[in-house]
């Protein structure tokens, strides 16, 4: 239907911004809600990809996994808090 799509397009900016405010890196996998026209997923992650272009580090938007969520790669660019302090 039309409220998942509205939902998983209105996500993305928030999670990519989210990602970015946190300082989250590593593997993330973020569960959108469950989209079933292929045509909506891709652009899904077209709208992903578009929406951590501008992160100051390369973000790899990776696809969906077998499970049906979202898979991304963002690098650490700085010392961990731990790292900074030792």
């Amino acid at each position: 239907g039309r409220a998942p799509r509205e939902a998983a397009f209105a996500a993305v900016a928030v999670v990519a911004r989210q990602i970015r405010l946190r300082g989250v890196t590593g593997l993330i996998l973020v569960d959108f809600p469950r989209l079933e026209a292929r045509a909506d997923r891709d652009r899904l992650l077209a709208a992903l990809q578009q929406a951590v272009a501008d992160d100051r580090v390369a973000v790899q938007v990776l696809g969906y996994t077998r499970g049906g969520l979202v898979e991304i790669i963002r690098p650490r660019d700085r010392e961990t808090l731990a790292e900074q302090l030792a």
